[in-house]
């Protein structure tokens, strides 16, 4: 039944604004905790050890069993964004990602299946960069994947030495990540447009 939830990510208001409300309540007591201590204090909705806290976090009330990926940053858990860049976008937007000015990044990975290389694929990656400027997001990281190759990678690393893919900040080749990195960038690319 939990699966079948509502998830965040996918543009539905019970869920966005819930994740919204956490936000704007971590950015309040990071702004009060630094007039406590008479400093400013920077909020930042991220997270930089995703895959490590999928080790030491326990299932989670949204299905989420022990293990499995946790969300980056201000994005949604990966494989739960079902409605498209667009629904991440708009849930992601929800929230007063400004107020969190030390920096709250949104993960867009999108299917090469779905984003083609023409005039129509550079509308989409537009359109998006556009809605960013528009929610005002303080970061939009936008890749474009295709898992079944990074799946061959696996298999023959020595055939793809030139993916290159964003962890978080920064890039890497996809055949240098741990297994669990590359399980966690593939499962976070959205597959329908």
């Amino acid at each position: 039944q939990l699966l079948h939830a509502p998830k965040f990510g996918n543009d539905i208001d019970s869920v966005d604004f819930l994740a919204a409300d956490i936000a704007n309540l971590f950015c309040d007591l990071v702004k009060e905790a630094g007039k406590a201590h008479g400093i400013v204090i920077w909020p930042a909705l991220l997270c930089y050890l995703f895959v490590q806290e999928a080790h030491f976090t326990g299932a989670t009330p949204d299905a989420r069993r022990w293990n499995d990926p946790s969300a980056e940053h201000n994005s949604p858990t990966p494989g739960r964004a079902v409605n498209g860049p667009t629904a991440v976008m708009c849930s992601c937007g929800k929230a007063s990602l400004k107020r969190a000015f030390g920096t709250a990044p949104v993960q867009i990975s999108l299917s090469r299946s779905v984003l083609k290389q023409d005039e129509q694929g550079l509308t989409v990656i537009k359109s998006l960069t556009d809605a960013a400027v528009e929610k005002e997001f303080v970061m939009l990281n936008i890749g474009i994947y295709d898992v079944d190759v990074m799946k061959k990678a696996q298999e023959h690393p020595e055939q793809y030495e030139d993916i290159i893919v964003s962890v978080w900040g920064y890039s890497a080749r996809f055949i240098d990540l741990s297994s669990e990195m590359q399980e966690h960038v593939m499962a976070r690319v959205i597959a329908n447009g």
